[in-house]
C-alpha cells in the first residue's frame, strides 16, 4: 500500500514541475527490488491497451534526479564530467 494517495502525489509533483499527458510518475518499488539507475530500461503498460512503452533511465542534470529517455532502448552516452 502507498503512504500517500495518487491525488496527493500528483498535486505535489505538479507544484514542482509541469506534468503533461503521457508523463509517467515512478513512486517506488516493491520490497526487494532495487532503485532505478541510469542505463536501466523501464517497460510500462497501461492495463487494457496491450501496448508496452519502453524508456531508458538517464541522469538528470539536477543532482539526485533521473529522467526517462522516451522510445529509446538504451541511454545516450553521457559526457565524462570528472576530468
Amino acid at each position: 500500500s502507498q503512504i500517500f494517495g495518487w491525488e496527493d502525489l500528483l498535486s505535489y509533483i505538479s507544484h514542482m514541475m509541469p506534468l503533461d499527458p503521457g508523463d509517467i510518475v515512478l513512486t517506488g518499488t516493491y520490497r526487494g527490488v532495487g532503485a532505478v539507475l541510469p542505463g536501466d530500461i523501464v517497460t510500462v503498460e497501461v492495463p487494457g491497451t496491450g501496448i508496452p512503452l519502453e524508456s531508458a533511465i538517464v541522469a538528470d542534470p539536477r543532482p539526485g534526479l533521473f529522467s526517462l529517455w522516451p522510445g529509446k532502448k538504451s541511454a545516450p552516452s553521457e559526457p565524462d564530467t570528472k576530468k
